[in-house]
């Protein structure tokens, strides 16, 4: 069930993102969302999902708005049983360390805990939470991040030893072997004019003693 919720929140979160980029853009031209969003899922305690949501209705809601939290909106998994114990939300902000500043200012907020502490007197509403940051796949911060991991990846990309070219219908070995004759070839040639003055030369030998030998 956990993979599951997640998979379904992460193809929400990319529909709804995809459809706001075009909703935006002039002539459905895709423009880059340089905020950060946060994606958590509350595994309700059993039995508590109904207060949970009205907790988040009567209260968290305009919290977040008064700590600068941008509500992108609220799930459920369509299956009955997940969806009587698993809430998922998304929230914007306009880079992490806004994100960091709210969360402080909303847990530290006097209405949060007086809020908190009212819906809580029968027992915790939330069992676990799960949150993850995510941001535009073509952010620069996200790129850079990635160069800084893996600081050899764009080096060799840049300096990578070229594809040995390749004539059409012509397999590698065989395009190998060809000009492996080639060379032999061109050897060959260059060789012809002094082995031809050699044997010309044999031949002048092989003539003076013949004359030698008549004349003796």
């Amino acid at each position: 069930m956990k993979e599951s919720t997640k998979i379904l929140a992460t193809m929400l979160f990319a529909g709804l993102g995809v459809s706001a980029l075009i909703a935006d853009s002039p002539k459905g031209e895709k423009k880059m969302d340089t905020r950060v969003f946060e994606l958590r899922t509350y595994h309700a305690a059993p039995g508590k999902m109904e207060a949970l949501n009205s907790r988040f209705r009567d209260h968290t809601c305009e919290l977040f708005k008064k700590h600068g939290m941008t509500i992108i909106g609220f799930w459920n998994p369509t299956d009955a049983k997940d969806a009587e114990k698993t809430l998922i939300y998304l929230l914007a902000f306009p880079s992490q360390e806004a994100a960091d500043r709210s969360w402080k200012a909303f847990v530290a907020d006097p209405e949060w805990k007086k809020a908190k502490e009212a819906s809580e007197k029968e027992g915790r509403l939330v069992e676990k939470v799960e949150r993850v940051f995510m941001c535009d796949w073509r952010s620069p911060r996200l790129q850079r991040k990635a160069r800084e991991s893996n600081p050899h990846a764009l080096a060799g990309a840049r300096f990578s030893k070229p594809a040995r070219p390749t004539v059409s219908g012509c397999p590698p070995g065989k395009l190998q072997a060809s000009a492996s004759n080639r060379d032999a070839g061109l050897m060959r040639a260059r060789r012809a004019p002094a082995r031809l003055q050699y044997q010309r030369s044999e031949v002048r030998g092989q003539r003076s003693k013949t004359r030698a030998s008549s004349g003796s």
